[in-house]
């Protein structure tokens, strides 16, 4: 697979999946186990044609790459533009976060962003917001609303049995060797 894969941009998926590889946590605050998982993550560096986070699933669709580490939207677009391809998990386990939402204790108008919120989670209108984002539903109700094609998509595979871990926040410390070995790992890749 020599020049042939795409990946995301985001380090901490990135580095966190070779953090699983060695049976770490995406969040562990050694800096050793990190930079071991960097070094195994050097090991990839040959075969990755391309390292981006926007529209990567182009790039899977037209051929650019054979095989792409992609955001749950992206796959979702990528699946429905070409149903037969297949997705794959990883069986050490996956890294995930949440979109949330949240009114800073100094709005301007606090009552307008709860109007927001209480809007966008109104089951019709969250189908459309999953509908446009492609990431899975967390809002049950929305459900009934989401056309058939996007069915499929609604939560992870009934037959995932890997891990899963939140990405949380780690320390300085943890996230300065991150970053060297994301930088050392971009160095290493022909792109």
């Amino acid at each position: 697979m020599k020049n042939s894969i795409g990946i995301i941009a985001n380090y901490r998926v990135i580095n966190g999946m070779a953090l699983k590889v060695l049976g770490e946590s995406y969040n562990t605050e050694d800096v050793a186990k990190i930079e071991a998982a960097g070094e195994k993550l050097l090991e990839l560096a040959p075969n990755i044609r391309l390292i981006k986070d926007d529209n990567l699933q182009d790039d899977l669709l037209t051929g650019e790459v054979s095989v792409a580490v992609m955001y749950t939207s992206q796959v979702t677009m990528a699946k429905l533009a070409n149903p037969k391809l297949k997705v794959v998990f990883p069986s050490e386990g996956i890294g995930f976060g949440i979109m949330a939402q949240f009114i800073p204790s100094n709005a301007p108008h606090p009552d307008a962003a709860h109007k927001f919120i209480d809007y966008i989670l109104q089951p019709e209108v969250a189908a459309r917001c999953f509908e446009w984002l492609g990431y899975y539903c967390t809002n049950k109700e929305a459900e009934e609303y989401i056309s058939d094609e996007y069915k499929e998509f609604l939560t992870l595979p009934s037959g995932f049995g890997g891990d899963m871990e939140m990405i949380q926040m780690i320390g300085p410390e943890a996230e300065e060797a991150h970053t060297k070995v994301w930088n050392k790992f971009k160095s290493e890749i022909d792109t």
